[in-house]
């Protein structure tokens, strides 16, 4: 198993022990699990992926706090890791948009993400979990 696949489990478990929301968005992983030397459906695999408007470069989690706070996650392998031009390319993208882009390099890298998250940036200013909309008040009052 790939050491980057392995810190993106850990990070998926304690983002999730911490009350986080995640969602894996590394969907080309997926490629690993068919053999090389089955092109065909590699290549369809791939093509899936476009028509679904797959965003190359895009982060490997997104995470969101119980705050609602939005944050773009790229896992990287230790310091040896490095990002592609489409990667850097999307940091630029959600940075230029106000986002929240963290490169994560190791376990450390997301404990101290973590820490430094556990503030209020955004949102309407209610208490954390509690639904703001009215549509979801109204659910919650059925």
């Amino acid at each position: 198993m790939k050491q980057e696949h392995v810190l993106s489990c850990q990070v998926a478990r304690y983002l999730r022990m911490r009350g986080y929301v995640t969602l894996d968005c590394d969907v080309m992983s997926a490629l690993k699990y068919l053999p090389a030397y089955d092109a065909r459906n590699r290549s369809m695999f791939v093509a899936s992926r476009k028509a679904m408007s797959y965003t190359l470069g895009q982060c490997d989690i997104v995470c969101i706090n119980k705050y609602g706070n939005v944050s773009f996650l790229e896992l990287k392998n230790g310091k040896a890791g490095k990002q592609s031009d489409n990667q850097k390319y999307f940091e630029q993208e959600i940075k230029c948009r106000g986002g929240n882009y963290v490169l994560i390099r190791d376990f450390d890298d997301c404990i101290n993400f973590v820490k430094g998250d556990n503030v209020q940036t955004t949102g309407t200013g209610g208490s954390p979990l509690t639904p703001t909309s009215p549509s979801l008040k109204a659910k919650e009052n059925e």
